[in-house]
């Protein structure tokens, strides 16, 4: 069960998926008492600016995630600002990104590993947690099948550190080719990638550059 401003709740009482007690509903007949009682949940705000930390950005994504376990998002608003209501007390790892800039994690890093905890109380919000978001660079080819002539369209291509480790798509930026098999990734952070191709739906084996 969800509902704005309070932790959602899966039954009975339990707050993590795995947790949840399991129901038996039988053909014909009403399972009732199936009842819940939510908590306030807390909150976490800031906004969004672009680097000279005075443009603000709107319509960038925000992530608070506990432990890969759970979380809420929202978008910043026209003036950057935002808050991320609904979360249950615990420590989060809060990310922005938004079209064109790069990906970054609370407080200012575009590595997940560097992040630093938010901590969030019952019904407390915690404000300040702001972002200045790079512009990011890009990347672009065409994606042509083993001829190197006929290009894919729909292809789903992927850029990520090339740190990171396989699968972990976490830090990644995607795009999909177009009918011409070209396609343009932005948003990228500086630095060294590894890229991906993907045409699996059309029978084409995944390959990372180059070849």
């Amino acid at each position: 069960v969800q509902a704005e401003g309070l932790v959602e709740e899966l039954y009975d009482n339990k707050t993590e998926w795995f947790q949840a007690d399991r129901v038996t509903v039988t053909g014909g007949s009403d399972t009732g008492g199936i009842d819940f009682t939510l908590d306030a949940g807390g909150s976490i705000s800031g906004r969004i600016y672009e680097a000279d930390g005075v443009t603000p950005v709107a319509g960038a994504d925000v992530w608070a995630e506990n432990d890969g376990d759970g979380g809420n998002r929202t978008e910043s608003s026209a003036d950057g600002s935002y808050t991320i209501t609904g979360l249950a007390p615990g420590n989060y790892e809060v990310e922005a990104q938004a079209k064109g800039f790069v990906r970054e994690f609370y407080p200012g890093t575009t590595d997940e590993n560097a992040a630093t905890a938010v901590t969030v109380t019952a019904g407390g919000n915690v404000t300040g947690i702001d972002f200045t978001l790079d512009v990011g660079g890009t990347m672009s080819g065409t994606v042509y099948q083993a001829d190197g002539s006929t290009p894919i369209g729909g292809a789903f291509v992927i850029a990520q550190p090339f740190s990171a480790s396989w699968p972990e798509f976490g830090p990644s930026r995607e795009a999909t080719t177009n009918h011409d098999g070209t396609y343009t990734i932005i948003g990228l952070a500086p630095g060294d990638h590894r890229v991906v191709a993907i045409a699996d739906a059309a029978g084409f084996a995944l390959e990372m550059y180059p070849g």
